[in-house]
């Protein structure tokens, strides 16, 4: 096992914790950066941001966190699979 090998594997290894952080804080995350956007773009012409149109964007950033993890997860394995210990 090479330094290279432990830096991917830590590398996906903080990738997957990062989706799963996604997948858990998903609606604290969607709640700061409507606050942040309405903050930035607040002027004249407030842009209406419905309950569905964040419960869309809750399961939108739950699915690229799963992602995330899947993908980690899948190369952790290639990895794994492919070491000579």
């Amino acid at each position: 096992m090479s330094l290279g090998h432990i830096v991917l594997i830590l590398w996906f290894a903080i990738l997957f914790l990062i989706g799963l952080l996604i997948i858990i804080r998903s609606k604290t995350f969607i709640n700061w950066l409507f606050d942040f956007s309405t903050r930035m773009f607040k002027g004249s012409r407030d842009v209406p941001y419905t309950k569905g149109e964040r419960q869309a964007n809750l399961w939108i950033l739950r699915v690229v966190g799963f992602l995330v993890m899947f993908g980690s997860v899948l190369i952790l394995y290639y990895l794994f699979s492919d070491l000579h210990w």
